[in-house]
């Protein structure tokens, strides 16, 4: 068809119903999460506990101290794809970063990546949150208990954070894969305060759920027996009202 010989008023009528359905079906492309695969950084990291070197995240605790890689790096502790905690391709880009989940040697030890949204989430919106995780070869144990909390104010505290999270990957997943990437995504109804994105396991020992992955290393150190997950491309999209009505399901994500 000759988009040319149509006639004027057919023109807008064609034109007014591609502006409904992108407005309806499509969801918003803004990813509400910066830097959500670790692209920015101010410079390359060159050591393990650098995630300082990225743009707009930042570590949650004052006892863990989470990893940055990239592909830019120097030093095989923190390149990408073979480095210190194993061998893993970002899912896209250049970079992604790490964090412990479980330490034999050190009680509920947990690290914690968080960052600021680019706005304030909307009252009453439902928006898709996705983000990929990959166990390292390091670990000795893989758990259940990766999740996420959207929070008003910074998580930003001293010790571990055990509390009931926004949204925890469900018990029965127990994420073992190191080869590939691990999605875990969920639909959320913000109340409109949520500012703060943090991820991490917000389960004590007791209460992590948890499998053997490889024979235990003793004694433990340098090389303790725990887990580390690798994660990248984190994101938050609102979700139209018309797609969410058409398709009740987790794959209008």
């Amino acid at each position: 068809m000759d988009f040319n010989q149509i006639d004027y008023k057919s023109k807008l009528i064609i034109i007014s119903l591609l502006l409904f359905y992108k407005s309806n079906y499509c969801q918003n492309n803004l990813n509400y999460i910066p830097n959500g695969s670790f692209e920015s950084f101010t410079s390359c990291p060159n050591y393990a506990s650098q995630l300082n070197k990225t743009v707009n995240w930042f570590n949650a605790t004052k006892v863990g101290s989470p990893d940055y890689f990239n592909s830019c790096a120097t030093t095989t502790i923190v390149t990408i794809p073979i480095n210190y905690f194993g061998s893993q391709n970002t899912r896209t880009g250049n970079g992604y970063c790490g964090f412990a989940t479980k330490l034999d040697n050190n009680l509920d030890f947990r690290e914690y990546i968080e960052t600021k949204t680019t706005t304030t989430l909307k009252q009453n919106m439902l928006y898709c949150i996705t983000f990929y995780v990959s166990l390292s070869e390091i670990s000795r144990y893989a758990i259940s208990n990766i999740a996420f909390n959207l929070t008003q104010d910074s998580l930003k505290n001293f010790g571990p954070l055990f509390f009931t999270p926004t949204y925890e990957n469900p018990l029965t997943n127990i994420i073992t894969d190191t080869l590939g990437w691990q999605k875990i995504q969920t639909q959320y109804t913000a109340n409109g305060t949520e500012n703060f994105m943090t991820i991490g396991s917000f389960k004590d020992d007791a209460n992590t759920n948890f499998t053997q992955t490889k024979f235990l290393l003793s004694p433990s150190p340098p090389n303790p027996n725990g887990s580390y997950y690798y994660v990248d491309d984190v994101s938050i999209f609102e979700i139209s009202p018309a797609k969410a009505a058409s398709q009740k399901t987790i794959t209008v994500c």
